[in-house]
């Protein structure tokens, strides 16, 4: 007797019984232990028929898993670029506002302010040596004319 591939495979699924198990390990468990049973005359081929499921069922959670990570990935790109976008608008916006109300740089000025005080007390200091020592040659030769 023949019979058409949708027939035999609605007879094969009436013969597989699915059970779900416990996990034992932990009460916590999200995972799930399935027991497939399948009864039928020949047992060889009814161990062939569930590692054919069981072949199937890893490849399609494989495919799922994989085609949901690329979505995942493409949208994190796409919301990384949108946001990319958004912060160049905002810091475009900020340098237009500084500009336009003459803001300055307070870190620059700052250290423009530092080095300048800096040079300035360099310079005091020497114009201060050359003093004293200027001091030191009149009082020298004030004492050398008496």
């Amino acid at each position: 007797m023949l019979y058409s591939p949708q027939a035999r495979a609605r007879e094969l699924a009436r013969q597989i019984g699915v059970e779900v198990m416990e996990d034992q390990s932990s009460r916590m468990s999200t995972s799930s232990i399935l027991q497939l049973v399948m009864r039928d005359i020949h047992p060889e081929r009814a161990e062939k028929v569930l590692a054919k499921a069981i072949e199937k069922y890893n490849e399609l959670t494989k495919t799922y898993y994989m085609t949901s990570n690329a979505k995942t990935m493409e949208f994190i790109d796409n919301r990384l670029e949108d946001l990319s976008g958004q912060l160049s608008a905002v810091e475009g916006n900020i340098q237009q506002f500084s500009s336009k109300n003459r803001m300055v740089d307070l870190e620059s000025q700052a250290k423009l302010s530092l080095n300048t005080d800096a040079t300035a007390q360099q310079q005091l200091q020497e114009v201060d040596v050359q003093l004293t020592l200027l001091e030191m040659i009149a009082n020298d030769h004030s004492n050398n004319n008496r």
